[in-house]
């Protein structure tokens, strides 16, 4: 991926990148609150729609023209839409934000500020919260690793509560949740584009791995807010979104650790759910059907299903040296 090198003429100018797919609605809503949101930096946003149904691109265009809108013949992912967005843009600050977000009135002016002013941070986070008003979980100190698949499945403590907790001052993390995430363009081209291996999931935490692996800063902003519907897109396809972690989780794995990490995870999401699966029969056997078997039922289906993937695309790249 190359970058273009023109640079916009104010000091201040942030690209705003909204991947879509069949989210026209939230989009156009997400839009409004950016035109909304307070500023005093140049502008422009980018809308890559993965080859919607919903006439998203369409229905973008009329409402608000100066947008300019790039339409993908199929879906090529969160990452690679992205990096189209980012090939196009001249600001010297990117902001990658999902359509199933709200801004506040005062969060994009907000991160720009705290990274015009450190120059050590190449890459910033809001708080994210539910509709509700409730705290999201949208950074980790620690990054995805082995230790973590067992503290997620309750096989080790958390050792890391602080995302339950409501700060009020800045603090340094690993990494952050790609639904609101602002980047310096400088660090960007220091550790290059993101991983287009990754469709979906995991690859902010790769570029954030890499960032702080080339010494730039990442860091939550809990004074700048929000809201984040979460997963809407995936919901339009039932389980896709926990097979496409589980591809994603392998890959980073391997990419990150090795090929023996990887080995180990997927033995080890494969030992956890199959174990989990034959619980849940039991209890339904036991107890009869319910919702919550059900769902479980389902989860541990579609784990499964993405560790088979997993092992595919594992396999391949043992082949071809890539993930595909």
């Amino acid at each position: 991926m190359m970058f273009m090198t023109l640079r916009s003429n104010s000091k201040k100018s942030l690209t705003i990148s909204i991947v879509s797919w069949n989210t026209k609605d939230l989009a156009l809503n997400c839009i409004k609150s950016i035109y909304e949101a307070e500023r005093d930096f140049a502008l422009r946003i980018i809308v890559v729609d993965n080859n919607s149904s919903d006439g998203s691109a369409k229905a973008i265009r009329k409402a608000y023209p100066k947008v300019l809108v790039l339409e993908n013949e199929t879906n090529k992912g969160f990452a690679a839409a992205n990096n189209q967005a980012l090939a196009v843009s001249d600001s010297d600050f990117f902001l990658l934000l999902n359509p199933d977000t709200i801004v506040n009135k005062d969060s994009l002016k907000g991160m720009l500020d705290f990274l015009v002013h450190h120059t050590t941070v190449g890459a910033v986070g809001p708080r994210l919260v539910y509709p509700d008003g409730s705290l999201q979980k949208s950074y980790s100190t620690q990054f995805p690793s082995l230790a973590m698949i067992l503290r997620h499945h309750g096989l080790l403590k958390e050792p890391d509560p602080s995302h339950k907790i409501v700060l009020e001052k800045p603090i340094p993390v690993a990494c952050l949740m790609g639904a609101c995430l602002m980047l310096r363009r400088r660090a960007i081209e220091d550790v290059g584009p993101m991983d287009q291996a990754f469709f979906l999931i995991y690859e902010e935490a790769d570029w954030c791995y890499r960032l702080n692996k080339s010494g730039w800063l990442v860091y939550h902003l809990p004074q700048f807010t929000a809201v984040h519907y979460q997963g809407q897109s995936e919901k339009l396809i039932p389980g896709k979104g926990i097979i496409e972690t589980q591809i994603s989780l392998q890959y980073y794995l391997r990419k990150h650790y090795g090929i023996l990490t990887v080995i180990l995870g997927i033995l080890l999401m494969i030992s956890i759910h199959s174990i989990w699966f034959i619980k849940n029969e039991i209890k339904a056997m036991i107890f009869g059907e319910s919702e919550q078997i059900e769902y479980r039922r389902a989860l541990n289906k579609y784990v499964l299903l993405g560790q088979i993937l997993a092992i595919k695309h594992f396999l391949s790249s043992i082949m071809n040296g890539s993930r595909t």
